[in-house]
């Protein structure tokens, strides 16, 4: 009875802890839908008893993270940049668009009342007008192309994991035959552990050492 409570004590945890860069993680995700798929795939202790659309814990976060092949870590990283440029982005677009509503306020008084400025005058301000749309569309220009970018970041995503899982196959496929050369000969059980297995595969050969599957 006691081995069943201590295997399902992380479903009864009350209440989860979130941390404010776990919630605004899972809210890029939803842009990046295979950034939730890979963070959930890669953190297998810490969603086990997790609802698939639930918000990100940090455990999960750290546990995708600290995954062998690094590659979660590094779109992490990706991801978080691109947001903080989105962000700059939008505060300058936000600038921009103060600055020019009061230069063309500026301009249509000038146009109602032909000697509020000077002609040399007006056309200065014309011309900072063209200056501040110039820039306005170069920030515009940006942001369309970090926009982008998170289609680029779900494509690779998608790619690292069907190319991991290609290579697990493959190489506990290679493990498998290894020990059966050796007279080593697994059960279906055990064979489907390793196939599941979260562990590198020195890690499951370490382990087989231990258990003296394999001789040195």
């Amino acid at each position: 009875m006691e081995d069943v409570i201590k295997q399902h004590s992380n479903a009864i945890k009350y209440p989860l802890k979130y941390s404010e860069s776990a919630v605004i993680l899972y809210l890029l995700s939803m842009e990046i839908t295979n950034l939730s798929k890979e963070i959930r795939d890669k953190s297998p202790v810490e969603s086990k008893y997790l609802h698939v659309d639930s918000l990100f814990t940090p455990g999960q976060i750290s546990e995708a993270r600290k995954h062998f092949t690094g590659f979660i870590k590094q779109a992490i990283a990706v991801v978080a940049k691109r947001q903080i440029a989105l962000n700059l982005l939008a505060a300058q677009k936000q600038h921009m668009k103060i600055l020019i509503a009061e230069v063309e306020d500026g301009i249509a008084i000038a146009l109602q009342n032909p000697t509020y400025i000077s002609e040399d005058r007006f056309k200065r301000i014309e011309k900072m007008l063209n200056v501040l749309k110039k820039k306005n569309m170069e920030i515009l220009a940006i942001e369309a192309t970090l926009r982008k970018n998170a289609k680029i970041v779900n494509e690779l995503l998608d790619k690292h994991s069907s190319e991991w899982k290609q290579h697990h196959v493959q190489y506990v496929a290679q493990l498998i035959a290894e020990l059966e050369s050796k007279g080593v000969l697994l059960s279906e059980l055990e064979q489907n552990d390793l196939r599941t297995s979260i562990k590198t595969i020195d890690e499951v050969r370490q382990n087989l050492k231990r258990q003296s599957l394999i001789k040195e």
